[in-house]
């Protein structure tokens, strides 16, 4: 496991992983990197990028899509992404197409995606274990229902 709470950490464990070929990877991202530099990580079993969430910035969906078509698992939460329904699509049948058993993690804060998940039947009132269409709800946000969706993505897809 690799963690990095600066560039210069980042710089050293992307370097010795490098020393390691055929190895698995695993790497906590503590703080926001500039996102020109995640398309060139090293592949990962798992990627995770945190930071407070007043830090929050965004994150693109072409970026986004590159990331899950690289790394197994993904956790993002110091970046809210962008995507339309048709991006957000696409992400799903990625991940439904893949055999592997996969946990993305992501947040976003989009009207597009909202009325995506109200058409599924996802809405305020929603309870958590509730199956609604290919959604099945994890957690329900009470105290915020519905304000920002976020996402958890296996084979099959779950909202939270």
């Amino acid at each position: 496991m690799f963690y990095a709470f600066d560039d210069v950490e980042l710089d050293r464990a992307t370097q010795l992983i490098s020393t390691l070929p055929g190895s698995t990877y695993s790497m906590l991202i503590h703080y926001i990197p500039n996102p020109y530099r995640l398309p060139s990580l090293p592949v990962m079993d798992w990627l995770s990028i945190h930071a407070r969430r007043e830090e929050t910035k965004e994150m693109t969906s072409t970026l986004f899509l590159r990331l899950i078509e690289s790394h197994k698992d993904l956790e993002i939460s110091a970046f809210d992404v962008a995507l339309s329904w048709h991006e957000f699509a696409r992400i799903v049948q990625i991940i439904s197409e893949d055999k592997r058993e996969r946990h993305i993690f992501f947040t976003m804060s989009n009207p597009t995606i909202l009325s995506c998940l109200r058409a599924h039947g996802v809405s305020a009132t929603t309870k958590s274990g509730q199956v609604s269409g290919e959604f099945t709800i994890v957690e329900h946000a009470a105290e915020a229902p519905m304000q920002c969706a976020r996402l958890i993505m296996s084979n099959e897809c779950s909202c939270n």
